[in-house]
C-alpha cells in the first residue's frame, strides 16, 4: 500500500514539474509543452526569440515514453527521445537524438532519472545526461557535455506547486576543429551552475507555470551572471 501511495504521489507532482527530471507518463496519454524565456547579462537584455522550445511528449505503451522538441535557439537540433520506466515511479533512462535540422550534424544524449516523494506534500526529482556530437560539415566536432540537475517540488494545496532546484554543465572533453583541440573557456564549455525556483498552477488540464534562474561561471560565459525570467505552459491529452 505505501507504495502504491509513494506511486500515485510522484506521478501527480510529475504532471507540474520539468519532463525529465521525473517519471513517464502514463499510457495513451500526452502533453504538449510551450515556454517563453528572457534573459539578461550584466545590464543588457539578451534578444531571444518569442518561442523559446515546443515539447510533445506520448506514451504508446505503458512505461514507454516517446519526445519531440523543436527550437528557435540559434543553431539548436530538431530532437526526438525515447525513455522507459525501469522501477515505477522512481526511475527511467532514455536517449535523445538531435536531428541535423537545421545544423548538419547529429548529436546523442544518453540520460538518467530518478525521483522520490520526501513527505506526503514534498517530492524530490533529478537527472543526469551526456552529450556527445558527431562530426559536422566543417570538420568540427563539439566535445562531450555533461549536465545534472535536482529539483524539490512542494504541492500547496490543490492547484499549486512551489518549487527549487538547480542544474550543474560542464564540457568534459574539447571540441576539434580540422584536428586540433579547441579551449573549453573560449566556446564558454567550462562549469556552469545554474539555482532556480518558480510556481505552477494546475486548471484542469492545462498547467501555467513562471520560473526564475541563475547562471553562474565565467568559463561558461556567465561573466558576472545571467538571469533569466520564463513561462510555460502545457496541456495533457
Amino acid at each position: 500500500m505505501k507504495r502504491i501511495l509513494a506511486a500515485a504521489l510522484v506521478c501527480a507532482v510529475s504532471v507540474f514539474a520539468d519532463w525529465h527530471q521525473f517519471p513517464v507518463i502514463g499510457e495513451g496519454m500526452g502533453e504538449a509543452k510551450i515556454a517563453v524565456y528572457q534573459s539578461r547579462q550584466g545590464d543588457s537584455i539578451q534578444k531571444s526569440p518569442a518561442m523559446d522550445y515546443f515539447r510533445l511528449r506520448y506514451s504508446p505503451i505503458a512505461n514507454l515514453e516517446l519526445l519531440s522538441e523543436s527550437s528557435l535557439k540559434t543553431g539548436a537540433n530538431h530532437t526526438l527521445g525515447a525513455r522507459y520506466q525501469i522501477i515505477p515511479a522512481m526511475l527511467s533512462a532514455g536517449v535523445n537524438i538531435g536531428v541535423p535540422i537545421p545544423k548538419t550534424n547529429w548529436n546523442f544524449t544518453p540520460h538518467i532519472q530518478f525521483s522520490t516523494p520526501v513527505t506526503s506534500a514534498l517530492t524530490l526529482g533529478s537527472f543526469a545526461r551526456v552529450t556527445i556530437n558527431t562530426e559536422d560539415a566543417n570538420d568540427y566536432t563539439r566535445g562531450i557535455d555533461f549536465r545534472a540537475g535536482i529539483e524539490l517540488d512542494l504541492k500547496v494545496g490543490q492547484k499549486s506547486i512551489l518549487w527549487v532546484g538547480g542544474d550543474v554543465g560542464k564540457g568534459l572533453t574539447k571540441s576539434e576543429r580540422d584536428g586540433d583541440d579547441i579551449s573549453r573557456k573560449e566556446e564558454n564549455r567550462g562549469l556552469g551552475i545554474y539555482p532556480a525556483c518558480g510556481y505552477l498552477v494546475v486548471l484542469g488540464n492545462l498547467s501555467l507555470g513562471t520560473l526564475t534562474f541563475l547562471s553562474f561561471g565565467e568559463d561558461a560565459g556567465n561573466d558576472p551572471l545571467n538571469t533569466t525570467l520564463g513561462v510555460s505552459a502545457s496541456v495533457k491529452f
